[in-house]
């Protein structure tokens, strides 16, 4: 789906423009195409791959949205005629980008990589620390309603 964009929300497809930016909208309101085209005319101006990242709070990016980004990349001055490989996505989510922050952390400090809990290890961990209250009674740090 093609948009049409504001001027507040077009401001951002100016080449050179640069910071961060905070989308915000309603579902089906364009806010991932105009991230999306954003980026593009960042790569299109000369931008490096390297310094685009897209954050949102799903991995549901369209197909068409995710390939315009892709051709983007692959005709981009900055990355050369050819072929492009970047280390890192250029579209996350919020969640991704957090665990490969500390998986980039311990491995800083040579430490073994987070492991990610699945939903059941989650619900014995809380099951086990509400245990531990109720077995401490009224020691508890928590004072739980009867």
């Amino acid at each position: 789906m093609a948009y049409t964009w504001e001027a507040g929300a077009s401001a951002l497809l100016a080449p050179g423009s640069r910071g961060v930016v905070r989308v915000l909208g309603g579902p089906g309101t364009g806010k991932s195409s105009l991230l999306i085209d954003a980026a593009v005319a960042q790569l299109e101006a000369g931008m490096s791959p390297e310094s685009v990242l897209l954050l949102t709070g799903s991995g549901r990016l369209g197909m068409a949205e995710r390939s315009a980004l892709t051709t983007a990349l692959l005709r981009s001055r900055s990355a050369g005629p050819g072929r492009v490989a970047v280390s890192e996505p250029l579209v996350r989510t919020v969640h991704g980008y957090a665990y490969a922050v500390l998986r980039r952390a311990a491995e800083r400090a040579g430490d073994a990589p987070p492991r990610l809990v699945t939903s059941a290890e989650q619900d014995a961990i809380i099951r086990e620390l509400l245990a531990g209250d109720l077995d401490d009674g009224p020691r508890a740090v928590t004072a739980w309603p009867a």
